[in-house]
């Protein structure tokens, strides 16, 4: 049986084909596998962290609605938090300056709140950007779960997402061009987007 790998692959290895480029069909427009770079800064540890592994298994059979994951999307001037429920896959998408844990925290606990008593846990990587999740912990009276290192795949309703965004916002978009109520368009684009999870609306 051909593996979805195989197939990567190929396209990789013969990314023009009969004068087409091949990768400009491709979800996410890699183009080349990359290496990860090991960050030269010291590594910050986040403390009292608490691991995937101990999630209920309700969370994990994605059998309620309010538990979300969350991440950072990096293009040039800024970021997007992406924010998904893993029952709905309903997202969340805000724009900020810069990856520093305070702004996170606030930027996380400004859009949730008004969903304060529909969330249940959130789980995230171990990207220092989340080194505050206790406050936001607090703020919701829930559980912040970290998935292992290196292991997107624990992660895979938000990841997915992540990668449907980049097909509005590339790397090298910047963000001090895009507005707020662009942002907005994208994240109902993609709430309405067809699938087979049901959206339910939040509110």
């Amino acid at each position: 049986m051909l593996s979805i790998e195989a197939i990567y692959q190929w396209l990789y290895a013969n990314r023009r084909y009969e004068g087409e480029d091949l990768l400009q069909h491709l979800r996410i427009g890699h183009r080349k596998r990359r290496k990860r770079k090991l960050d030269k800064q010291p590594r910050v540890i986040i403390k009292d962290k608490l691991s995937i592994h101990l999630r209920d298994e309700i969370i994990d059979n994605q059998a309620r609605i309010g538990d979300f994951e969350t991440d950072l999307v990096k293009c040039t001037n800024g970021y997007f938090i992406t924010i998904t429920e893993r029952k709905s896959l309903f997202n969340f998408i805000v724009k900020i300056p810069s990856k520093n844990a305070e702004i996170v925290e606030q930027n996380l606990i400004q859009t949730l709140m008004p969903f304060k008593d529909k969330i249940h846990s959130i789980t995230s990587d171990n990207g220092t950007e989340f080194a505050r999740f206790k406050n936001v912990e607090q703020a919701f009276n829930i559980k912040w779960f970290f998935a292992d290192p290196y292991s997107s795949q624990q992660r895979g309703c938000n990841e997915n997402q992540n990668g449907l965004l980049r097909q509005y916002f590339k790397n090298n978009t910047d963000l001090n061009l895009i507005t707020d109520k662009q942002v907005e368009t994208i994240q109902n684009k993609l709430n309405n987007r067809p699938r087979n999870t049901t959206i339910r609306n939040l509110e």
